[in-house]
């Protein structure tokens, strides 16, 4: 299926799969309360906050296509 052996799509899958759940437990999951960069106490949060917050949502969502894609790659080296 796709042109690639069951054993290539075996390694992108584990690749893939293990680079998101250990980008997911280091960055979060994406779904976490937005606090605009501050605790949720102090009222001002400075500009690094609100990037570093932003950068962290993002890499999340990396995370979690990744394993989602690392998923599919199994499903598709179980019929190649």
């Amino acid at each position: 299926m796709l042109g690639l052996p069951s054993s290539t799509w075996t390694v992108i899958s584990t690749v893939s799969g293990v680079s998101g759940v250990l980008l997911l437990f280091y960055y979060g999951m994406p779904g976490a309360v937005q606090t605009g960069g501050r605790p949720l106490v102090v009222a001002d949060a400075t500009p690094e906050a609100k990037a570093e917050e932003r950068r962290n949502m993002m890499l999340g969502y990396l995370g979690l296509g990744l394993t989602i894609f690392g998923a599919i790659c199994s499903i598709v080296a179980a019929y190649s």
